[in-house]
């Protein structure tokens, strides 16, 4: 995070206003999409790819390492740490991880794992280090060709039941049936009980499969055929879809191929109860899909944005949501856990390096305007402002190294007319004096409080003595303190 000054405001004053207020005020609330803090996990040089997250904090993928692929899991605790082989295995990658930390991936003796390995599941040990196990494989299985043999195949994906499912692999092909594989005990041929296409991902707890267009059920064995996007009004129909990710309600995020194009996509959003939802009916097909993930939420993670479900927002990317400290990083998009956590990559552009990071949600305080004169804008973003929460005011654009003033006022108190501008709830204000840095910008921490709700409104005043009387406003700030 940038080394901003950091003034930080005592909480008596805002301990006496609390008091003042004597009971909670009437709360203000607006939909608004997450603000997010970019928390480094490890850094790497290293070619990286992230390929699963699990809703505990652990991130999973490949390093190539000695020119092979070799897994890795990484948590904010431990870092990243590579994960062993089989003996006589030469590399690896994982896929997919569970909430105990259960991984899921390949391994290969020789070549590449993704294409010619077989199956593999690491399982934690007590007092740290993973074991790793391949799992039991069919030794041949039906075909259109007749019977043929079966030459590994990879694990795909695992949840929080311990399913795991994956595929075998038709020796001299490089795929076959959707498989699911045990940590112990035979696996299932999922392609006999109608599911023919190529799984690509598993719900947390529902235990449904997707890929291609179908999505079964494990528990029922009900396989369902989505089928393809109405015609795009004034545009071409769609030919097939290619299913990536699914949550518990059975919404998938798909990659949907243009009838008039062998390579370009469209992704969509499907549910049984609102069918096709172009994700971002705006953007151009890709040439390749590209990433696709969804939370049980219902937000979603996939070329063509980023939507926010509860408050129906969809925005180009996480870079445009990171809060003030933040914006240094260039972040890729990533894998939303329910918390709205999302686990990712993400690149430096004041060091250039690279690192495995997560995006945390921060709760922003709403916004009342009434900005001005001046450039200055200001945000109340972090955990809250309930007992044990802290958040961080900061103010922007302001003149580099001036000197400005926070006030804390009670909401409910008339505006007051001030420096070519508007004091918002200004009677009965508290001070607080606050320091720009170089580019013009303060930050104040600010811890949340005990007892019962009180909104109070934040404004500031910065001098600039380019303004005619000298000082500039920013937004006032609606902060709502206590439980």
């Amino acid at each position: 995070m940038n080394d901003l000054p950091r003034i930080a405001l005592s909480p008596f004053p805002i301990g006496i206003a609390v008091v003042i207020a004597g009971a909670a005020l009437a709360s203000f609330g607006v939909a608004q999409v997450p603000t997010y803090e970019v928390q480094p996990v490890a850094s790497f040089t290293a070619t990286t790819v992230l390929r699963g997250a699990s809703k505990a904090g652990h991130m999973v993928g490949w390093q190539v390492v000695g020119g092979q692929s070799v897994p890795f899991v990484a948590t904010q605790a431990s870092g990243l740490q590579l994960l062993p082989l089989p003996p006589g295995y030469m590399s690896g990658f994982a896929t997919d991880v569970n909430t105990a930390g259960v991984i899921v991936g390949g391994v290969s003796g020789n070549g590449f794992p993704q294409s010619g390995g077989e199956p593999a599941i690491w399982t934690p040990i007590a007092g740290g280090g993973y074991s790793v196990t391949i799992p039991q494989q069919f030794t041949s299985l039906p075909s259109p060709l007749g019977p043929l043999q079966i030459q590994g195949g990879q694990a795909v994906a695992i949840n929080d039941n311990g399913v795991i499912v994956g595929w075998s692999q038709y020796q001299g092909f490089q795929g076959g049936p959707t498989t699911r594989f045990f940590a112990s005990g035979a696996p299932v041929n999922l392609s006999a009980l109608g599911f023919t296409a190529t799984v690509t991902d598993l719900s947390d707890t529902t235990d449904v499969i997707v890929g291609g267009p179908l999505r079964m059920d494990l528990g029922s064995g009900v396989v369902t055929n989505l089928g393809v996007p109405p015609q795009m009004p004034g545009g071409p129909n769609f030919a097939n879809v290619l299913s990536y990710s699914v949550n518990d309600a059975g919404q998938s995020i798909v990659a949907a191929r243009l009838a008039t194009s062998s390579i370009n996509y469209l992704t969509y959003r499907h549910s049984d109860v609102a069918g096709w939802t172009a994700h971002n009916p705006s953007v151009v097909p890709s040439v390749f899909p590209g990433f696709y993930d969804n939370n049980n939420l219902g937000d979603v993670a996939a070329s063509g944005g980023v939507y926010f479900a509860a408050e129906n927002v969809l925005v180009n990317g996480f870079n445009s949501l990171l809060a003030p400290g933040s914006t240094q990083w260039n972040v890729s998009l990533g894998f939303f856990g329910d918390d709205r956590r999302v686990y990712t990559t993400a690149q430096n552009a004041q060091t250039g390096a690279n690192a495995l990071v997560i995006l945390v949600p921060e709760t922003c305080q709403a916004d009342l305007g009434f900005q001005g004169p001046g450039n200055a804008t200001a945000t109340l973003c972090g955990e809250g402002l309930a007992a044990g929460q802290a958040s961080d005011y900061v103010v922007a654009n302001a003149p580099p190294l001036t000197i400005g003033v926070a006030s804390f006022s009670l909401q409910g108190f008339p505006n007051v007319p001030v420096f070519g501008g508007v004091a918002v709830s200004f009677t009965g204000t508290v001070l607080t004096t606050i320091l720009f840095d170089g580019s013009g910008q303060a930050t104040l921490p600010t811890a949340g409080v005990p007892g019962p709700a009180v909104d109070v409104v934040v404004q500031a005043a910065v001098y600039d003595p380019s303004l005619p009387q000298g000082f500039g406003l920013s937004n006032a700030i609606l902060a709502h303190f206590g439980n």
